[in-house]
């Protein structure tokens, strides 16, 4: 893009045109920065994950329809991780293949950046169902969904957009990704100038009725807000704590149940349960001060969840968290910690 100058610039100058005082501010055309909803993605314990100090496993479904955990203690390879990743992201998009949604990424290391001029809800979706298969797999993530300024192009990302996104992601501090104020209120103002008489009349608009689906309850909801929508849509919820509103991820279907059960709450709220129970055998002395805190976050959301929607089969034993923490790190292969840990979802102990 050519800038556009205020005076002449002395090219046989010395001085670079950019300190040289004489020289005005240039200024750039008014679509340099637009007005994006972002979201940004860290992955917690991204070096611990590299380093190959963690045995590797996967849960399984038996044939009798219990869940259990297989394990492999062989270290983790980057290449086979940093490529579930990218298949991870496509897992999410597939899961929204009826959408109609422009929503731009860039993916650097463990920083993950998700952008859309007006797919608002769209995005907050797509985060939501990545955010699900990723806990499904033991990858915790912090992150946030702001609105701002920002200049994307294949080159070059900048602007207050991203760092205001990136500040509210260092904010969240807990295993969870918040939506800011700012975009809320944008997209508060998107439903204004909507105006849809009902929910049905507003997922219409932003194209997210899936054919044969079944809609009794959004044209019931008349004259619907960002809460309202949110709600429907099962994606947030609001911490009390902390004082914010995060994205509800254990909540959140990441495909047709029908076709797997991998898709199932049930099978989430296995695995959740699972990798914090990991994690908290895992965790190092010298990293329980950073650690701890966000385990003890997902412990309290899970059960908080388990509890409001009573499935009580799946809460977290604290005692039995606590006693994991203090066991000595990377004893894995103690029969005992692993038959207690590796149980299935109707709570009998398994050990492969």
């Amino acid at each position: 893009m050519k800038r556009k100058y205020e005076g002449e610039i002395d090219m046989n100058s010395s001085t670079p045109f950019y300190m040289d005082p004489s020289v005005p501010f240039y200024t750039e055309p008014d679509s340099y920065f637009v007005k994006y909803f972002i979201a940004y993605i860290d992955i917690l314990g991204y070096k611990s994950i590299f380093d190959g100090s963690f045995p590797y496993g996967n849960i399984v479904m038996t044939e009798c329809g219990e869940m259990k955990f297989i394990s492999h203690f062989r270290q983790n390879n980057p290449i086979v991780f940093s490529l579930k990743i990218e298949g991870y992201i496509e897992m999410a998009k597939e899961s929204m293949k009826y959408y109609s949604a422009d929503i731009k990424q860039k993916v650097f290391s463990d920083n993950f950046l998700f952008c859309t001029k007006d797919h608002w809800l769209q995005l907050v979706d797509f985060t939501a169902v990545l955010q699900s298969i990723l806990v499904r797999e033991g990858v915790l993530i912090r992150g946030a969904l702001c609105w701002g300024d920002l200049h994307y192009s294949n080159d070059f990302i900048s602007g207050t957009g991203l760092i205001k996104v990136v500040e509210a992601e260092k904010q969240a501090k807990m295993p969870k990704i918040v939506i800011d104020n700012s975009f809320i209120q944008a997209a508060t103002t998107d439903i204004e100038k909507i105006n849809p008489s009902t929910m049905y009349d507003f997922l219409a608009h932003m194209g997210l009725l899936m054919k044969n689906g079944i809609y009794d309850a959004a044209k019931n909801i008349s004259k619907p807000n960002v809460d309202d929508v949110f709600k429907y849509m099962g994606l947030c919820d609001f911490d009390d704590k902390w004082g914010n509103v995060f994205i509800d991820y254990i909540n959140k279907q990441t495909g047709d149940v029908r076709a797997s059960a991998y898709h199932s709450l049930e099978y989430m709220l296995f695995a959740h349960r699972f990798w914090v129970l990991y994690n908290a055998l895992a965790i190092q002395e010298d990293s329980i001060e950073n650690v701890l805190p966000k385990l003890k976050w997902c412990l309290f959301y899970h059960n908080s969840y388990c509890e409001k929607h009573r499935f009580h089969k799946y809460l977290i034993d604290e005692d039995f968290f606590n006693e994991l923490c203090a066991e000595q790190k990377y004893n894995f292969i103690n029969d005992n910690v692993w038959r207690k840990l590796c149980y299935s979802a109707q709570g009998k102990w398994f050990l492969d």
